[in-house]
């Protein structure tokens, strides 16, 4: 249904499949983001944030990273830009932090302000993400 342009509940199903980190739904979502509609790509970028966040410490899948990496260098709607930050700052993949600060110069104010604190973020929960790893290596006695 979220990848059929007919479909009237399209929008509600592309928001459910950032209910999980399914692999599938993710695919989907990498799928979508290129999709004419800028309505259905904020929603992808916006369901690609969800699932990460229900991911979370997880990394996000490189080919979804790929396609949001693409769009925040190539995305000329800014609501679809935002929730692609978004999407990219729980992601954990390291090239995110470069390509959030490459913006910075040419993004107005309320972006340039959302990039800088999403690269902010996204050091926060790669060095929790770390941390919850290490807490999972130590046997419980």
């Amino acid at each position: 249904m979220a990848v059929d342009r007919r479909a009237d509940d399209r929008i509600a199903a592309v928001r459910l499949l950032g209910t999980t980190c399914d692999p599938q739904a993710r695919l989907v979502l990498t799928r979508l983001l290129g999709d004419p509609d800028p309505l259905v790509r904020r929603v992808s970028a916006g369901a690609a944030a969800w699932s990460a966040r229900v991911g979370y410490p997880q990394p996000l899948e490189a080919t979804l990273v790929d396609r949001l990496l693409h769009a925040l260098e190539h995305e000329p709607v800014e609501a679809v830009t935002a929730q692609v930050i978004d999407a990219l700052t729980y992601s954990l993949d390291p090239r995110v932090p470069a390509a959030l600060l490459r913006q910075i110069p040419s993004s107005r104010d309320s972006m340039r302000e959302r990039l800088v604190e999403s690269a902010a973020l996204f050091a926060h929960l790669v060095t929790s993400a770390e941390r919850r790893h290490v807490k999972k290596g130590v046997a419980v006695r």
